[in-house]
């Protein structure tokens, strides 16, 4: 197990949009600040044929183009398709993420990843279950360990996350992995298993007595306007669930992604979807999260 702690080191100032419409609260020129701290979070790249490949150049063409520089990536799984192609599109997808300007790339593996694990090791080179860590925030990486949905978890890495949610209590805490909970309440959680983590009773039972913040998973492939892509469960102590979307062009759909946006010494959390085609925010999709501590940090210089 390889534990990651990402501080927050001085300097670019950063131009974002920080509401739920696209020009009512946008920063101007000369309202530019440096005391944001923004993570790209995307999943489900999976290029089937060559031609899919199209969509995560076009997200990455985008972040780099009209997005001010995030200060780090997430990528919820499925790098990959088929086994047939893994090697290739390993190689094409370290390639082109280098592209969008973004110096640190945090992923986990999906199903599809699994089917060549060897490959994924050697090329993406990340544990399949890790902490990073950004001021006083935690954020808890959790790959799918086997090829076939339901996502397999094992009892180990479960034990691993627990102890760091009990123990970290005083940090925002952020989870990541490539399928939902099954009473997530996000699309499909509640009807279809192989959309879902195996045995989630495990983590929903540590959920109800203590705090994490956010949630993130895809796996679905389903865009945003199909709804029930974000929910907050009381239930789970106000864990916010959310759907990441997918990057791969599946029914003609535009690639989308999701933004998460923190500034330092404030409780809140913005997070916007990304529509990659358009090139702008998905209006009226914006979620707002009121942590129950501020966002701290001091340094983006990264220590492994």
């Amino acid at each position: 197990m390889k534990k990651i702690t990402l501080y927050i080191f001085s300097a670019v100032s950063l131009i974002i949009f920080i509401s739920c419409s696209y020009e009512k609260h946008t920063l101007k020129e000369n309202d530019v600040r440096d005391d944001f701290f923004i993570i790209w979070s995307l999943s489900d790249i999976q290029p089937r044929h060559y031609s899919d490949r199209e969509g995560f150049d076009l997200a990455v063409s985008d972040v780099k183009r009209n997005l001010q520089k995030p200060d780090m990536a997430i990528v919820a799984g499925d790098i990959i398709h088929s086994k047939d192609n893994a090697e290739d599109d390993f190689r094409w997808y370290l390639k082109t993420k280098e592209l969008a300007g973004v110096d640190y790339w945090f992923e986990i593996a999906g199903n599809h990843d699994m089917k060549d694990y060897e490959n994924y090791k050697k090329y993406i080179k990340q544990p399949l279950h890790y902490s990073v860590t950004a001021g006083n925030m935690l954020m808890l990486f959790m790959s799918d360990e086997d090829k076939s949905p339901p996502q397999y978890i094992s009892d180990e890495t479960f034990e691993w996350w627990k102890k760091q949610v009990i123990e970290n209590q005083d940090k925002i805490i952020i989870t990541i992995s490539h399928a939902y909970l099954k009473h997530s309440g996000l699309f499909l959680s509640d009807l279809v298993d192989s959309r879902t983590i195996l045995n989630s009773e495990r983590f929903e039972e540590v959920l109800k007595k203590y705090r994490v913040d956010l949630w993130l998973a895809a796996h679905t492939h389903i865009p945003s306007f199909f709804g029930r892509n974000e929910n907050r469960v009381e239930e789970f102590n106000n864990t916010t669930f959310i759907n990441i979307s997918r990057i791969r062009r599946d029914f003609n759909f535009n690639p989308e992604s999701r933004v998460i946006i923190l500034k330092n010494n404030s409780p809140v959390m913005i997070i916007k979807t990304r529509d990659h085609d358009d090139e702008k925010y998905i209006k009226r999709r914006e979620i707002v999260i009121n942590l129950p501590i501020n966002f701290v940090f001091k340094s983006r210089k990264p220590k492994f």
